[in-house]
């Protein structure tokens, strides 16, 4: 089938210039992108930017366009356009089919088999000032286990990032980022849908953040040990190189990189959101 020429031609000028690369991946990947999304991911590149956070992030995708090959393509893959890229190009798929995305519900986990692979090492973040966050629905999914929704951790259950949404087990967000499990921030209400994200602020300073907001706020020294030498995972933990504690959340974005003030959250918070909108998806 001949490609859409609309497809390869450069924006017209004003387009933010990742948000053109990200298009362009796109298609070299296999996907398309629609009139209405390029526009909401071209708002959130020049939001993020004018809020002072692109470099927030090591990697970040929108989970949007037309398929599941275009939802596979993160936006932001370094501190920077011209900073260092970091992990694969795209999300390696395990084990989902076209059938489980839409653009319209985003990425649909299935509580068992079903992971992306980042690519990006825990170890390239520093645990004293890191996020990892997750947009979507049913994100306190799990029956059993404890419903990881992105991260990875030694085989000992040390030197960890994780996130994971509410569950059997614990009736609250819980975020890891330390040298030891014991270390973690709980964060209630649990949200079940929407924006949770947890952030290290500083050694001493782990929080979630739910819609923008606080929701739960632990001081403890985490300043030995590091990040372990594992790809962080989205839709299960990788544990020590195996996934596990799998989720069945509908991811519409995630993200993960550098810490954040509260200030820099509810600014990304509400970028996130007004693209969330702009799909009609919001949560």
């Amino acid at each position: 089938m001949a490609m859409n020429p609309k497809l390869l031609r450069p924006k017209a000028s004003g387009v933010h210039p990742e948000a053109a690369a990200w298009r362009t991946a796109v298609i070299a990947n296999g996907g398309t992108v629609s009139a209405t999304t390029m526009g909401g991911v071209n708002r959130f590149c020049l939001s993020i930017e004018s809020a002072g956070l692109r470099d927030r992030f090591l990697r970040l995708n929108l989970v949007c366009g037309n398929s599941l090959l275009a939802a596979l393509v993160p936006l932001y893959l370094g501190q920077s356009r011209t900073a260092t890229q970091l992990g694969n190009t795209t999300d390696t798929n395990n084990n989902f089919v076209s059938g489980d995305y839409t653009e319209a519900t985003g990425l649909q986990g299935n509580g068992s088999t079903k992971y992306l692979i980042t690519g990006v090492n825990a170890s390239n973040l520093n645990r004293n000032s890191t996020h990892l966050g997750v947009y979507g629905t049913n994100l306190g999914d799990a029956s059993t286990g404890y419903g990881s929704l992105a991260g990875a951790r030694d085989g000992t259950a040390n030197n960890l990032i994780q996130l994971d949404g509410k569950n059997s087990n614990v009736a609250v967000n819980r975020f890891f980022s330390s040298a030891a499990n014991s270390v973690v921030v709980a964060g209630s209400p649990a949200a079940t849908g929407g924006h949770v994200i947890g952030v290290s602020a500083s050694s001493t300073d782990l929080r979630v953040y739910v819609a923008g907001s606080s929701t739960g706020i632990t001081a403890t020294d985490r300043t030995s040990g590091l990040l372990i030498a594992q790809p962080i995972y989205i839709f299960a933990n990788n544990f020590n190189g195996s996934p596990s504690d799998h989720s069945a959340m509908r991811c519409r974005a995630y993200s993960f990189g550098i810490g954040m003030t509260a200030a820099q959250v509810l600014a990304f918070y509400n970028a996130l959101q007004t693209f969330q909108t702009s799909l009609g998806r919001n949560a």
